[in-house]
């Protein structure tokens, strides 16, 4: 009964994957993404500091996010780091993930 009155009360919810058909129905490619993540907490031990920690997470957060998006993410990283490099003198040059920009991602 229990289980039951879950599921009615979130029908609405729970119906989105029906009407939407780019949402998945299950959240299985996204755990497989950030599977490595947890994985890699033993590997936290050598960091030698908080802030290397930190930057490693940001890079580890673009990567599964590239590939979520079907870009590939040196090709992205490249592009992003040349941009940064390039910034002082380009000012209100836009980084953008949007794969339009980066025609060599996909």
């Amino acid at each position: 009964m229990k289980a039951l009155n879950y599921t009615l009360k979130r029908k609405r919810q729970l119906m989105v994957f029906l009407e939407k058909p780019d949402v998945a129905m299950d959240t299985n490619h996204l755990e497989r993404e950030i599977r490595p993540i947890p994985m890699g907490k033993k590997n936290g031990l050598f960091f030698w500091t908080e802030l290397g920690a930190e930057h490693i997470c940001l890079i580890q957060s673009l990567i599964c996010t590239c590939k979520l998006h079907d870009i590939d993410p040196n090709v992205y990283l490249t592009d992003v780091l040349q941009r940064v490099s390039q910034q002082s003198s380009q000012r209100g040059r836009r980084l953008n993930t949007k794969a339009k920009e980066i025609p060599v991602c996909r």
